[in-house]
């Protein structure tokens, strides 16, 4: 009979082998295997649960399963075979008789399946750490997958409330990345979800939309879908639906060609935003007292003697900033595919390197606020070194950033990929903007 004699570990199993964990489980350990388990289980397929997820309800809890398919999997119980009544027909009795081996079969074919799986998992943990679960009369573990996982969970995989506010954190700072399918994002979600759950801290199906529902509205593209998901009875507003209306619209806008040009435009408008939040800040950043200034050669001298180095400091952080919208400013040109807006290029902020254009060709006059150049007037000699007070603030290197005046760690625009561990000396593939042997 099908199920009998069948390996499905390796005539199946997407993992034959699972992660084996060395030494006391961790949150990140159990979820490897989880994950592990969750794929070998639908690869066997299955009726049971609306038929797309194979067994896949054998490995997670019915709640989470139903966020995913809108039919509970229900493992079947022991099949009582039938007996011969007085009365029934031959086609009765054949009738019920196909349907007990049916319902064996599929007795048979879940419960092999649920031992493959749990011995896999028993196999990948250290017995000390499941000691609890097993009966001393048989020496056997025979709870359901699930229920081994939950106390693996519960006993070792403890998150502190720390942990959930970071992983909350990153969630909330994700941007999606329109050219990625877009399950990246339900994956994202779905992810979070399981790791609030371990937390005992778990989020509606509700909530798990709207953190869907902000990250892809950030990108601008599904707009319309959005607003017809708003429009939508409550009762129709599920995560298998909202998943099923986004990946529909995503196809058509992947047919019409309209996720690449989107999101370059996309990035572009990121870009822009950014510059003028800058400018925003340049503006309403003045010293108690502004000092007149004077231009000479390549560097902004102040005319009076004596310089604080509160205003010192703050007048290099304006430069740097400066420095940073000019590069941006390019960065969204080129983007743009249209001919570079006129920024200042002989500003004696302006950064030396810009591709494709030479520095000092434009004329004052071309210059747009806040980079007006200031008039020339005589060149006044800089002051001696020793009558200047300047406390220049030590800049470290950003994964994404590149060398900057925070640390990776502290960095609050991360984009995908972003380590916090990347050094000047060990980038880690990261960013490498003014890590040149001029900077």
């Amino acid at each position: 009979m099908a199920g009998f004699g069948i390996d499905y570990r390796t005539t199946y199993f997407e993992y034959p082998v699972l992660t084996k964990i060395h030494g006391r489980p961790t949150y990140e350990k159990i979820k490897t295997l989880h994950n592990e388990l969750k794929a070998n289980a639908q690869t066997v397929l299955s009726d049971l649960g609306g038929g797309a997820y194979g067994h896949l309800g054998l490995v997670v809890h019915p709640v989470k399963y139903a966020l995913n398919a809108n039919v509970p999997y229900l493992k079947p119980n022991t099949p009582v075979r039938p007996q011969n009544v007085v009365g029934l027909t031959q086609h009765q009795l054949t009738s019920q008789r196909d349907l007990y081996l049916e319902q064996l079969r599929e007795y048979r074919e879940v419960t092999a399946v649920e031992n493959a799986l749990r011995q896999q998992l028993v196999t990948a943990v250290e017995p000390m750490f499941l000691a609890a679960l097993r009966d001393h009369t048989t020496n056997k573990i025979i709870a359901p997958v699930y229920n081994i996982l939950q106390h693996l969970y519960e006993t070792y995989g403890k998150i502190t409330s720390d942990e959930v506010e970071q992983e909350t954190m990153k969630l909330h700072q994700f941007v999606y990345d329109p050219q990625l399918p877009i399950d990246s994002v339900f994956t994202l979600c779905d992810e979070f979800a399981d790791y609030m759950t371990a937390a005992k801290v778990p989020i509606t199906q509700k909530q798990m939309i709207r953190h869907a529902y902000v990250i892809i509205k950030k990108t601008g593209l599904f707009n319309d879908e959005l607003k017809s998901w708003n429009r939508r009875q409550p009762l129709q507003q599920t995560w298998v639906n909202f998943k099923l209306a986004l990946r529909v619209a995503y196809q058509e806008l992947e047919e019409m060609h309209d996720l690449t040009q989107s999101n370059t435009q996309f990035g572009a408008n990121m870009v822009q935003e950014i510059v003028e939040g800058l400018r925003d800040e340049l503006t309403a950043i003045q010293p108690e007292q502004p000092l007149p200034t004077q231009l000479y050669g390549n560097q902004v001298t102040p005319s009076t003697s004596i310089v604080s180095s509160d205003v010192s400091t703050l007048m290099d952080e304006v430069a740097s900033l400066k420095a940073i919208i000019n590069q941006m400013q390019f960065a969204m040109n080129a983007v743009q595919q249209r001919p570079p807006s006129p920024l200042a290029y002989n500003h004696p902020y302006y950064p030396p390197s810009v591709i494709g254009v030479t520095p000092g060709t434009m004329a004052p006059s071309q210059l747009t606020p806040p980079f007006q150049q200031p008039p020339l007037t005589a060149p006044t000699p800089p002051l001696a070194p020793t009558t200047r007070r300047k406390t220049k603030k030590k800049r470290q290197y950003c994964w994404t950033h590149g060398l900057c005046y925070h640390q990776g760690t502290q960095c609050r625009e991360k984009v995908a990929g972003h380590q916090d561990a990347a050094t000047l000396q060990n980038r880690m593939g990261g960013s490498a903007r003014n890590t040149g042997p001029n900077e």
